[in-house]
């Protein structure tokens, strides 16, 4: 039988994942992410074209792609599924009402066989990342056409234990695939995908995109921001920003974590510092004396990246594999990344090509980076300038 092993593996996994899935549901306040999760509560649709976006990061990246859909389909249904309560709640305030959100369920045959039971897709459009081995399985047995976008696959998918290969690379064949460069395009092949269905497109998230433009500075103070944070790089930060804020009495640090509901368990990992936290959740207005920002709230970070003065890539102080690059560049900012940035490898190789990024390799760089942009206005235009020049010239590639 395909995918026994995974099968069983999953099985085995069970207790854990209703467990951590109900946790959580709770966590979140958001009931329907657990019974969807199952395939209970799905949304009956007829034929709709269905696209699966992960997280925030992916519903930002299929926009263009789904207004384009829209539009070309006038009288179609859609519906968008993510994983987690962020991507809901930012595709709820950002999205057409012709579409249909709702979670994706486990990958568990009985979950899968619910939802595409319920929705009936003409079609799966998946993005980026997301190889669900059953998930692939239904819809090739129901012959719902199934195209991966922007498809890539993270060090980690490609370095995963053999069970999951395997049930991998019996998911991808007969899927088409497209690939944002001839390097994924080149995992894919590792992975077993059948080169005669791979197409290189390039990057859905060079595409232009338009967001309202917000002139006034939300925190009326000069600040430089670091984006979609993870656990231990907010204290790394602020201990930094220890040593270099008496240079720059007049600036703020802003922490905009990656996952906002980490709130009280960074408040509390910085207690130690001794620093004058204002937090966006709770509505804490910045004072002369506050040294440190928590923008901890979803859909505004375009809003805090506008009036930064520099823009430090989160998930690449540790070993998380970084994260986007590409927003604060359309926006015309000078990027800091560190060293750990091997998922987005290609955008950065771009970028530093191209003289519109600074990688650091630790943190002493960085604060010696930092404190030189702040002092070089000229060095910091000219990243800027080249970063949203370059987003100009892949857009129309």
């Amino acid at each position: 039988m395909k995918h026994l092993p995974y099968r069983l593996l999953l099985l085995l996994l069970f207790p854990l994942v209703v467990l951590y899935t109900l946790r959580r549901s709770f966590r979140d306040g958001d009931r329907r992410y657990f019974w969807q999760r199952f395939g209970c509560q799905q949304p009956k649709m007829n034929q709709p074209i269905w696209l699966h976006c992960a997280s925030v990061g992916e519903v930002n990246a299929a926009l263009p792609l789904l207004k384009a859909l829209l539009t070309e389909h006038p009288n179609a249904t859609f519906l968008l599924t993510t994983n987690t309560p962020s991507g809901q709640q930012i595709a709820e305030k950002k999205l057409d009402p012709r579409v249909t959100l709702s979670y994706l369920p486990l990958d568990y045959p009985l979950f899968m066989r619910r939802f595409l039971h319920r929705s009936q897709p003409r079609c799966a459009l998946i993005m980026e990342t997301e190889i669900w081995p059953n998930l692939y399985h239904r819809c090739q047995q129901q012959k719902i056409p199934l195209t991966i976008i922007n498809a890539r696959l993270s060090q980690r998918t490609l370095n995963s234990h053999r069970i999951f290969r395997w049930a991998y690379q019996q998911a991808l064949k007969n899927i088409r695939i497209l690939a944002k460069s001839s390097q994924d395009a080149a995992h894919f092949q590792t992975l077993g995908a059948d080169i005669e269905q791979i197409q290189i497109i390039g990057n859905l998230k060079f595409a232009p995109q338009t967001a309202p433009l917000n002139t006034k500075n939300p925190l009326h103070r000069p600040y430089l921001i670091a984006i979609s944070t993870h656990d231990d790089e907010e204290l790394r930060l602020a201990k930094l920003w220890q040593q270099i804020k008496h240079h720059h009495p007049q600036h703020l640090l802003v922490i905009a974590p990656r996952h906002p509901e980490r709130r009280q368990q960074i408040l509390h990992t910085l207690a130690p510092l001794k620093l004058q936290i204002a937090s966006r959740s709770q509505s804490e207005a910045v004072q002369q004396h506050t040294d440190l920002y928590l923008a901890d709230t979803l859909g505004e970070l375009n809003l805090f990246m506008q009036h930064a003065e520099l823009v430090f890539i989160g998930g690449s102080l540790i070993a998380h594999g970084g994260q986007n690059l590409l927003e604060p560049a359309r926006l015309g900012k000078p990027i800091i990344c560190g060293a750990h940035m091997f998922n987005f490898q290609a955008e950065v190789d771009l970028f530093l090509n191209h003289n519109a990024l600074l990688q650091i390799n630790n943190e002493n760089e960085l604060s010696e980076t930092v404190q030189m942009l702040l002092k070089q206005p000229k060095k910091r235009a000219h990243l800027a300038h080249n970063a949203q020049a370059l987003m100009q010239q892949e857009s129309t590639v």
